[in-house]
C-alpha cells in the first residue's frame, strides 16, 4: 500500500503522559485503494474518554517491476475478500 494522502483535524491538545485511545476504521474499498478513517481520544477517566482528532488515510495497492518504479495495481482478490467482509460486519 502506498499512501496517497492522509489529513488529520485536530480538535484539541494531548500533553505528555496523556493516555491515548485510537479507533481505526475501514471507510471504502477500491478497485486499486482503500480509504481508512481514524479517531483519537484522551482517556478523562478508565470510562469516560474526549476525543482530540479524526483523521483520514487514502492508500493505493501498487507494484514495483523496477526500483522507484511503482504503478497503480488491483487489489488482489484474497485482500479484496477480507476487506469487504470487514465493512459488511455488523
Amino acid at each position: 500500500l502506498k499512501c496517497l494522502r492522509s489529513r488529520v483535524e485536530h480538535l484539541r491538545e494531548a500533553m505528555p503522559f496523556d493516555r491515548i485511545h485510537i479507533t481505526m476504521s475501514l471507510r471504502a474499498v477500491y478497485e486499486r485503494g482503500i480509504r481508512l478513517f481514524f479517531e483519537y481520544y484522551r482517556y478523562i477517566t478508565d470510562d469516560d474518554r474526549q476525543k482530540l482528532a479524526v483523521g483520514e488515510y487514502d492508500a493505493a495497492w501498487v507494484t514495483c517491476k523496477e526500483r522507484d518504479s511503482a504503478r497503480p495495481a488491483l487489489l488482489p482478490q484474497e485482500v479484496r475478500d477480507v476487506l469487504l467482509r470487514v465493512v459488511e460486519a455488523p
